[in-house]
């Protein structure tokens, strides 16, 4: 929470998992919103959210398909670990430059993949974390960026403004 500028508003959480972020956010006074491709993971998310009184919206699905998301301005988006899965096809590439066109945020932070991965060896795309900022303030309504921490498996956090 600390290197979040905004204190009160709009979450977006893409990829959510189990809600964690979401469950601290709402905890600080954040109308928040929890996207999840994972059905079973969806679920469980759910039963932890009803669990523990919280209100956030939980969407199932892909973030790329939900017009609430297209209709609603927020004021942090986490991406954290989640965007180098949209650039291994042209076709997440295409909608993750779409999306990014077209979510209205005022802040995101983001969690860049190292491009040594295995995962990543046929990806359409392969940013290194600097390049991926790039390619993300290029596509966005952000126009800066600043390095919060780079981790010890080639992963950097950053806040997108």
């Amino acid at each position: 929470m600390e290197n979040v500028s905004i204190k009160e508003g709009s979450l977006l959480d893409i990829g959510a998992n189990l809600g964690y972020f979401c469950h601290v956010f709402e905890e600080n006074g954040y109308d928040c919103y929890a996207v999840e491709n994972d059905p079973f993971t969806v679920r469980l998310m759910q039963k932890l959210a009803r669990a523990e009184n919280r209100k956030f919206k939980i969407i199932s699905g892909s973030v790329f398909d939900s017009p609430e998301i297209r209709n609603t301005h927020f004021n942090v988006v986490l991406a954290l670990n989640i965007f180098h899965h949209f650039i291994k096809t042209r076709e997440g590439f295409e909608n993750l430059v779409d999306l990014l066109k077209n979510l209205e945020m005022d802040e995101l932070f983001f969690e860049a993949h190292s491009p040594d991965e295995q995962q990543m060896v046929n990806a359409y795309r392969n940013y290194t974390p600097e390049e991926f900022v790039e390619f993300i303030l290029e596509n966005s309504s952000l126009k800066k960026s600043y390095l919060i921490s780079k981790g010890e498996n080639g992963r950097s956090l950053y806040r997108l403004s």
